[in-house]
């Protein structure tokens, strides 16, 4: 039996974006260890990251020796990049990218489609495990027909990260009524009840070319997707791309239509860490 260790901030309530990963890989494998320190990669075969630009993943992963330690013992190093590397509105992504490019057996899972095209890399869909299957009621049959966004889009906040997201939404007002809350809700289980309340869930533009982990929240709170999408998204989101419950857009002038044209109450589709990421890890061989 292959040992298993993964390097996961168990402490982050925010957002379950982290957690999750270290529950997958536990029901994948059964045991999974949590890896803080050198030491705590001896005897193992396989080391996940979840994320690896989340802060506390990046100091655990950079400490002196480990990736000597990783390379020594031939550890199998699987990485989930959660962010765009190439052209990113965040310069040190690519210096994030060339210091995971260390490890010797690295299998890196990339986010962002167009990092995927360019590096010949499989895509990391930040899916959720089936340990949140029943984390929150939905009323499925009581939902505010109406489009919500929820989340920050203030121009000025990180260095002016959301100035296109800004952008889009104030055209979108001007084409269909949106209801905007801001992203203020401290706990995650009570951000996800909010959005479980509404039929449309707005996911307007983001820092990359993919469908990050908003849009599986979406689905999650049984919820319909309204979701900025390029060219080439659904090339690699292809699964997603076949689903009759997502409302995908390039253009704002689209939605209009789209949503006058939506039947559906609610949303219905599935899709599972364990089940497709358990597929991909075969195929690379390390499950």
């Amino acid at each position: 039996m292959k040992k298993v260790g993964i390097v996961c901030n168990m402490s982050w309530d925010r957002c379950f974006n982290l957690k999750q990963y270290y529950h997958s890989i536990k029901n994948l494998y059964g045991e999974v260890q949590l890896v803080n320190t050198c030491e705590d990669l001896e005897g193992l075969d396989i080391l996940f990251c979840g994320d690896d630009h989340h802060y506390a993943h990046t100091a655990i992963i950079t400490q002196p020796g480990f990736v000597e330690k990783c390379n020594t013992d031939k550890i199998k190093v699987v990485i989930f990049t959660a962010e765009k590397i190439f052209d990113a509105f965040f310069d040190m992504n690519i210096a994030k990218f060339k210091f995971v490019k260390r490890f010797n057996n690295l299998l890196l899972h990339t986010m962002d489609a167009d990092d995927c095209e360019l590096l010949g890399t499989r895509l990391h869909r930040p899916l959720f495990s089936k340990h949140y299957k029943d984390y929150i009621t939905v009323d499925i049959d009581n939902k505010i027909d109406e489009i919500v966004f929820i989340g920050q889009a203030n121009p000025k906040l990180f260095g002016g990260c959301y100035k296109e997201r800004d952008v889009e939404l104030k055209a979108l007002q001007k084409l269909l009524p949106i209801t905007i809350i801001p992203n203020t809700i401290e706990l995650w289980k009570d951000y996800m009840e909010t959005l479980a309340k509404y039929r449309f869930v707005l996911y307007p533009a983001a820092n990359g070319n993919f469908l990050g982990f908003r849009f599986y929240e979406i689905l999650l709170a049984k919820a319909i997707p309204v979701c900025r999408v390029w060219k080439n998204t659904l090339k690699y989101y292809d699964i997603e791309a076949k689903f009759d419950d997502c409302i995908f857009y390039e253009d704002v002038a689209e939605l209009p239509e789209k949503i006058k044209n939506c039947t559906l109450k609610h949303s219905h589709s599935e899709l599972w860490a364990e089940d497709h990421l358990g597929k991909v890890l075969k195929a690379d061989g390390v499950l």
